[in-house]
């Protein structure tokens, strides 16, 4: 069981007016902060994960709108009347925990995934970086499960680390320079499709 504990708001949102019962919200908050009843925190799990622990089991919910659907409604004098609307919830659901060879070749889209970039001690490899930030459709979509380092010493050991993953091997270093030649090789052989292709966008952008 938990309790709200705060609310991040729209920043298009009106200040409160400080008047009535209630604050009568314009726009969707982007996050309500909620917290377990007094005797319902756990002490196990998620206690080592960043500021968890240390904020009372704080943590934030974001509420999610439907697609907007058309409803047939009863109406006073015209029978029925059609209205636009749209339901609005918390998304919690069932959790499920994946490896990153099982999201190959899968996409998270808009639905919340978290990862766990946190470095093992023996380092993190390059392909488990390239599978799991490319399931998402931009950067600005990661969620991590926990913060990369706490302390600047943890900051030069993580830059290391991901520094080390992006080394190519001497197997793929060789194969991408092949494949770049090739490349090149075919845009040569195909000078004149490429140009006709290039107009055909360019017409395409003016209309």
């Amino acid at each position: 069981m938990v309790e709200a504990c705060g609310l991040i708001t729209d920043p298009r949102e009106p200040p409160d007016t400080g008047t009535g019962p209630f604050w009568q919200l314009q726009y969707l908050p982007l996050a309500v902060l909620v917290r377990p009843l007094a005797g319902h925190q756990p002490d196990t799990i998620l206690s080592d994960l960043a500021d968890y622990a240390s904020h009372g089991a704080t943590f934030a919910v974001v509420p999610r709108p439907s697609e907007q659907a058309k409803v047939t409604v009863p109406a006073p004098e015209t029978g029925t009347v059609t209205k636009l609307i749209k339901r609005i919830n918390v998304p919690l659901g069932d959790g499920y925990a994946l490896t990153s060879y099982a999201v190959q070749g899968f996409s998270f889209r808009d639905r919340c995934y978290v990862i766990d970039l946190t470095v093992p001690p023996h380092g993190i490899q390059r392909a488990t970086l390239f599978v799991l930030l490319t399931r998402y459709k931009d950067l600005d979509s990661v969620h991590l499960l926990r913060p990369l380092y706490r302390t600047n010493q943890e900051l030069e050991q993580v830059v290391d680390k991901f520094m080390e993953a992006s080394v190519l091997s001497p197997d793929l270093a060789a194969e991408l320079r092949l494949q770049r030649a090739a490349a090149e090789r075919t845009r040569e052989r195909y000078a004149a499709e490429f140009a006709y292709a290039n107009s055909l966008v360019d017409r395409r952008e003016a209309a």
